[in-house]
């Protein structure tokens, strides 16, 4: 591509390409961490997004920073190359049944008697009433 643009008379070209393109030793331009600033209209008025230039790593990783270390996100890819990445909280399927109505009310019952002082137990009509005599 260089070579064509050469060859046609191109006085100026903006070579955009991976680093892999430079020879081994070669000094590699850089992007800033934090590209630019950017505003964006919302439901609150003007909030104001930082857009930051990353590298996606040989294995398809991309590094967001210590602060998100551990936490779930969302990648949401609307068209080929525009990806937006939201923080997400999932439950897990093992743990889903807690958040049903019913077993969310039981739960919910449990943990006020909690708070309840205790009662004395007649143990003799428990085990009567549990052996069905």
């Amino acid at each position: 591509m260089i070579e064509s643009a050469w060859r046609s008379g191109v006085r100026r070209l903006l070579f955009l390409g991976s680093s892999c393109i430079y020879p081994k030793f070669a000094e590699q331009a850089q992007l800033s961490a934090s590209a630019s600033l950017s505003w964006h209209e919302s439901g609150n008025g003007m909030n104001a997004s930082q857009l930051v230039a990353k590298q996606v790593g040989v294995s398809g990783q991309i590094s967001l920073g210590k602060e998100y270390a551990g936490r779930t996100v969302l990648i949401d890819s609307s068209e080929p190359g525009v990806w937006v990445i939201k923080t997400a909280q999932t439950i897990p399927d093992s743990e889903l049944w807690l958040h049903q109505p019913e077993a969310s009310a039981r739960l919910d019952r449990a943990l006020l008697a909690m708070n309840e002082p205790p009662t004395a137990a007649d143990l003799d009509a428990l085990e009567q009433h549990l052996s069905g005599t």
